[in-house]
């Protein structure tokens, strides 16, 4: 199955082991993140208003996505941003 992280398969483990159960092929995700879906996807939400001053960097090891900006954004709405990138690519956001 494809995923955009493991982050994201892990959430859907008991829909797979079903799957599994109902087929009866194993069905696994891959362990590496679409890390061009992930910088592509976290570059569309960051308002532009933030000046995002190059791509996302990912960090794997610690499931997270660290952006450099020329303004600092405010605490309501880096969370609110931070939710959706979670939400979507299962990474945290880091600013």
């Amino acid at each position: 199955m494809h995923f955009i992280t493991p982050q994201i398969a892990r959430r859907h483990a008991v829909d797979m082991e079903e799957l599994s159960y109902r087929t009866g092929f194993p069905v696994t995700f891959a362990k590496n993140p679409k890390q061009d879906e992930v910088i592509r996807l976290t570059a569309a939400l960051v308002p532009k208003s933030w000046g995002l001053q190059k791509n996302p960097s990912l960090h794997m090891d610690k499931a997270q996505v660290s952006l450099k900006l020329a303004k600092e954004p405010s605490e309501g709405e880096r969370k609110q941003v931070a939710e959706k990138i979670e939400a979507l690519t299962g990474y945290h956001l880091i600013v």
